[in-house]
């Protein structure tokens, strides 16, 4: 099978298929619906690319109906695939099949590939971690790294899984670019079964800083440290900022002080060596006895993943899990995953290309002189230390607004009651908004953004104080009421992310900084 659809890729300028279903393979010893096999793995081999979704019709003698009884036969059903009995074979020629527009496509196939109880008899839990550490161990020693020779039920695990790839964009990552991106890195790996699959991860994070964890309970005790420091800094902060707060004297220019006192960057920096990794590597079961009599929120991977996500959402998690549950993935990804890669089914190069995406990927650059081309990358550690800044904001005592402007003279009131919630809200939204445009950019609807967090400027400075003579900070208030307006009330405006990604940070420094 594999060297037939290999030999398809030799063919060009095809634009039909046909074939009967009782196709019988060289040294085939006794007869079976091969023709059908070879029509599954024609539409789940992916990289067969063009021949995929071609036209494709199938001669067949069998009684039909007993096909389509069976689940795993539905391919049959899908929309560009012609069955012909083949006692008409010599009317063939006036068959619809030749004049057919029917177009098909990953989305359009998706609902014809059903997972049924025999695949996912044959892709157990121990029979995906044993075979899947071999399959890697292969494709790293090149000597195989395709969809061509999986099994039909790995070809559909892989392509219902597919539809998140998050590197569609750059199908070829070189060698040299792999290496330059790990180089340095420190990554954190965690399955309760690293020793089947140490070598190959060591070997694949050569020039990285590889550290592997697999005890469970160590594990929990690790984070619940974690949990328990950051609190602590977070706790001294607020106490520390209060004190400051009540023996602060107005200055003219409310965007100097940014709280010079805390020196927030040690503060930041303190919080971000706490977990200091670049990547976390996750398996989801790490008690397979337990986990697998648990419902999927309590399983201990998803808890673990949780408490990454609270110490710090931006650090890219890679799921390395042998779950083959498409309904899994679908979860997975509502935390804000990396992407999930499944033990036996997925490529190297599949895993290859999600460690780069997580260690490399950067939001718009930031502009700060356009006449020079000064600029500054929005890279992960710059949205970690964003998320840093609005922990520390979420902990102060009071947050503060401006009361009151004039060229001379700043005054402040205490943010309380509904507006209060607004900040919060605005706050989650933001982040929630950052997450989104890391992993799905062209998913991410700025005019919602505005409708959602553009209040918050009303909140920091109202409307009646737009022509103040405080000119630093009403000329930069009012460039982004300005925006908020056109995008709320007129339905157009600038749509730029760059823009957007701006104003979130401008916000949350003026909440951090106004006293």
């Amino acid at each position: 099978m594999t060297e037939t659809l290999k030999r398809l890729q030799g063919f060009e300028g095809v634009t039909q298929i046909y074939f009967p279903l009782e196709l019988k393979f060289q040294d085939t010893h006794r007869q079976t619906l091969q023709g059908l096999e070879l029509f599954k793995h024609i539409r789940l081999t992916t990289e067969l690319n063009g021949f995929q979704f071609l036209p494709i019709l199938l001669g067949y003698s069998y009684p039909l109906e007993r096909l389509l009884r069976n689940s795993e036969n539905t391919l049959l059903c899908s929309p560009a695939t012609h069955l012909f009995h083949l006692k008409n074979i010599h009317e063939i020629k006036h068959s619809s099949f030749f004049k057919s527009t029917e177009q098909l496509n990953k989305q359009i196939l998706k609902p014809y590939v059903l997972l049924n109880e025999i695949d996912e008899g044959k892709s157990e839990h121990d029979i995906r971690n044993e075979k899947g550490a071999e399959k890697l161990k292969r494709e790293i020693e090149n000597k195989t790294d395709s969809t061509f020779d999986l099994e039909l039920w790995q070809k559909k695990i892989h392509f219902l899984q597919q539809e998140a790839n998050l590197f569609s964009e750059k199908q070829k990552l070189t060698d040299e670019e792999f290496k330059k991106a790990i180089a340095g890195k420190k990554i954190l790996y965690i399955d309760d079964e690293a020793d089947k699959w140490k070598n190959d991860i060591s070997k694949i994070f050569n020039g990285a800083k590889l550290e592997i964890k697999n005890n469970l309970n160590e594990i929990k005790s690790y984070f619940q440290s974690i949990e328990a420091k950051q609190n602590n800094i977070l706790n001294n902060f607020r106490d520390e900022d209060e004190k400051i707060s009540c023996d602060f004297k107005h200055e003219k220019d409310i965007f100097s002080i940014l709280n010079s006192t805390l020196n927030i960057n040690i503060k930041i920096e303190g919080l971000l060596n706490l977990f200091p990794y670049d990547l976390i590597i996750l398996d989801l079961r790490l008690d397979r006895v337990k986990d697998n009599t648990l419902d999927f929120e309590m399983i201990s991977g998803i808890k673990l993943l949780k408490s990454i996500k609270k110490i710090n959402p931006f650090i890219p998690v890679l799921i390395f899990s042998a779950s083959n549950k498409i309904h899994t993935y679908q979860r997975l990804i509502s935390y804000g995953i990396l992407n999930h890669w499944i033990k036996g089914v997925s490529s190297y190069s599949d895993l290859k290309k999600s460690i780069y995406r997580g260690l490399n990927f950067e939001l718009p650059e930031k502009v700060i002189n356009k006449k020079e081309n000064i600029t500054i990358s929005r890279t992960i550690t710059y949205v970690q230390h964003l998320y840093y800044k609005v922990l520390l904001v979420e902990n102060r005592k009071q947050l503060y607004c401006i009361s009151n402007l004039d060229h001379a003279l700043i005054q402040t009131k205490t943010i309380e009651g509904y507006k209060l919630l607004r900040v919060k809200e605005s706050l989650q939204y933001m982040l929630d908004f950052i997450q989104t445009a890391i992993y799905k950019v062209n998913d991410v609807s700025i005019t919602d953004f505005w409708l959602n967090v553009g209040g918050l400027i009303e909140i920091r400075l109202p409307a009646f104080m737009e022509k103040s003579e405080h000119t630093k900070i009403s000329t930069v208030e009012n460039m982004y009421r300005g925006e908020r307006n056109d995008k709320v009330h007129n339905k157009r405006g600038k749509d730029n992310l760059n823009f957007t990604l701006d104003y979130i940070e401008h916000s949350i420094n003026f909440l951090l900084a106004c006293r």
